[in-house]
């Protein structure tokens, strides 16, 4: 199981982690992108006004020469003034300046996870030197043995094996991503975080959920359950023919959501699976919620 890293992020950053890859940076640099299953690993980090950062990562099997690669681009760019980048254990990169903007593209090759990490960092005014070496170090290959971290955007969950990402929704006001098992009519599971309920949520969050479900599900039965320090309400659905009901065939589905105080956000998660009866969410599947960042009023 993937052990919860926050205590260890120092006050004023916050942690992203995205297709197993981890990186610590302030936060007031927020995803503005984050690459789907089907793309080229990539995120992009914005502020308030500017790019700050953008990455990509891929697997290859054997480490390239990072060192010589860089020089020769810093030789074929004849215009920009360019320079090595030092100070960085383990990273190798260049230095651009043009005015009063520095570019710093930056490269790293994790032998361990054959896991190439390529960062470019844009300073607009002045090269905060301390901030890039916290940025760079901080990253590193998540561990693919058992549940894995996902976090981002305000939201943070523990996805249990086998499950890996099949959509990621970010949009205002709501961050949602599916996760799917190998193989067709395998169980699925998604998680989502829901701002601004005072606004949109007019009853009891089980009416919503019920409302929610997707077409061709019919309730079965609401109960009320724990969610940690949290009252939840649950859904459980089944989806298909009446006969199948009858003989215990068909998709059956189970849907969660709380109210967060702390956050002012609604969470909501749900899992499906073919099965004879009802079913019940993957033990370690984990939510996190009224985490130290939002207790400190620094997440959106």
């Amino acid at each position: 199981m993937m052990t919860d890293v926050d205590s260890t992020i120092p006050p004023g950053f916050r942690q992203t982690c995205w297709r197993g890859l981890r990186l610590l940076h302030p936060v007031d640099w927020e995803p503005a992108a984050l690459s789907g299953p089907k793309e080229p690993a990539k995120c992009i980090l914005v502020d308030r006004r500017v790019e700050r950062l953008e990455m990509t990562w891929k697997i290859i099997p054997r480490p390239p020469d990072l060192q010589r690669m860089y020089e020769r681009r810093g030789r074929s760019e004849r215009d920009v003034p360019t320079a090595s980048l030092s100070g960085v254990p383990g990273w190798s990169g260049l230095v651009r300046k043009a005015q009063a903007k520095t570019t710093v593209v930056a490269g790293r090759y994790f032998r361990d996870s054959h896991c190439l990490v390529q960062v470019v960092l844009f300073w607009q005014d002045r090269r905060d030197h301390d901030l890039e070496r916290s940025v760079l170090t901080s990253i590193r290959p998540l561990s693919e043995d058992g549940a894995r971290i996902w976090q981002a955007a305000g939201l943070k969950v523990q996805v249990p094996e086998p499950f890996e990402l099949a959509s990621a929704s970010t949009r205002v006001g709501c961050v949602a991503w599916e996760f799917a098992s190998k193989g067709r009519g395998e169980p699925g599971l998604s998680v989502a975080r829901l701002a601004m309920p005072e606004h949109w949520l007019k009853g009891p969050l089980r009416e919503w959920l019920g409302q929610e479900l997707p077409k061709g599900f019919k309730a079965l039965r609401d109960i009320r359950v724990s969610q940690g320090p949290h009252a939840a309400d649950e859904v459980r659905s089944h989806g298909g023919s009446v006969l199948g009901k009858i003989v215990g065939r068909g998709t059956y589905r189970v849907d969660r959501a709380w109210l967060c105080e702390t956050e002012q956000r609604v969470y909501r998660m749900s899992y499906w699976q073919k099965a004879r009866g009802e079913v019940q969410f993957p033990a370690d599947l984990t939510v996190h919620c009224c985490r130290r960042e939002h207790l400190e009023g620094l997440a959106p």
